[in-house]
């Protein structure tokens, strides 16, 4: 049910950074956080109902995430990247004001 929910959510998240901008920042914003929340629930399943459970679950069952764990990963690896990138840009823009320093 999450995934059908969240298919038209990131949808209209994307077609808001493409109509508003600034699409780097936003685009890398995005993908961070989605990259996260999918370590985050993925590591949950595998940390009580993977086969080497650190905290076991009788009642769930759940095949080997790694992949998808290195997927999560990249996403969120991806997502910090293009939000750096996009900053030092915001930084070089001409006549925008530098933050911080002397």
């Amino acid at each position: 049910m999450l995934g059908v929910l969240a298919v038209p959510f990131l949808a209209l998240v994307i077609a808001l950074i493409i109509w508003k901008g600034p699409r780097l920042l936003a685009g890398g914003g995005m993908l961070t956080g989605h990259g996260l929340m999918w370590l985050v629930l993925l590591l949950r399943v595998q940390l009580t109902c993977g086969a080497a459970a650190l905290f076991p679950d009788e009642t769930c069952q759940s095949s080997d995430l790694a992949a998808w764990l290195l997927v999560g990963g990249a996403i969120f690896g991806i997502g910090l990247v293009a939000s750096a990138s996009g900053l030092e840009r915001a930084r070089h823009v001409p006549g925008a004001k530098a933050s911080g320093g002397s």
